[in-house]
């Protein structure tokens, strides 16, 4: 969206020079957890008389990684610079509220983003890629309509055996299968069952989706999309 392209050229913009993957993985985590922050501070789903704190300790509890990255960013950000990054997420949120996995497509953005200028520099000094600048090449992500197509056709062939099935995303990326996933297996479980929301949240999470990375970071983003889904249907 409009929205997020001007939040990824203003991180692209504050912060020129930077173009090691260690750096862009915190940038792009923090800016994630950021928004992690406030979607559930202002969802109507969530309400605290002690504001974000509260929504950050949870996602710190569970995601120590992530958390580390924000903190050391969100300390290297002068106040100005914070408030403008807030207001730009805001205006996501006030278009984009019902996306449930807007933390992976925010990740991913940036990252795409951010990679490709550290690429194109990396290349002006060598004439070949390896190790994490390797890794920063050869990832990709897929588009929204192709995750919704290919989970779409698995859920039609699969029916009322879904309770049994395990999905495996063996290279999951930010989630964005899972967390489709995650939406799918939700409806279906208020549909066909009985469970109160609790238990078709631990019942997904805990035996219906697994998912794996060889980049720790965008696994742990994949993890908070995921939990980002269970907080918003049922806060715990």
């Amino acid at each position: 969206s409009n929205q997020i392209n001007r939040l990824v050229l203003y991180v692209k913009k504050s912060l020129d020079g930077y173009n090691d993957k260690d750096t862009l993985d915190v940038i792009c985590a923090s800016v994630a957890v950021l928004y992690a922050i406030r979607r559930l501070s202002d969802s109507k789903h969530y309400v605290s008389e002690s504001g974000p704190d509260i929504n950050y300790d949870s996602i710190k509890n569970h995601f120590s990684g992530l958390a580390s990255c924000y903190e050391h960013y969100i300390d290297e950000l002068s106040e100005e610079q914070y408030w403008q990054l807030c207001n730009l997420i805001d205006d996501i949120l006030d278009t984009e509220a019902d996306s449930d996995n807007m933390v992976s497509w925010i990740y991913q953005q940036l990252k795409s983003c951010l990679a490709k200028d550290a690429l194109d520099k990396i290349g002006k000094d060598s004439n070949k890629l390896k190790g994490v600048e390797m890794l920063m090449q050869t990832q990709f992500f897929t588009d929204y309509y192709m995750v919704k197509f290919l989970v779409d056709k698995v859920f039609d062939l699969l029916q009322d055996q879904l309770p049994n099935v395990a999905f495996v995303d063996p290279a999951c990326g930010g989630g964005n299968f899972l967390t489709y996933i995650y939406v799918k297996l939700f409806e279906w479980y208020q549909r066909h069952t009985n469970y109160d929301v609790s238990t078709i949240n631990e019942l997904i999470l805990q035996k219906n989706i697994v998912g794996y990375d060889l980049d720790g970071t965008l696994a742990q983003i994949a993890g908070l999309s995921l939990y980002m889904c269970g907080r918003l249907r049922y806060c715990y």
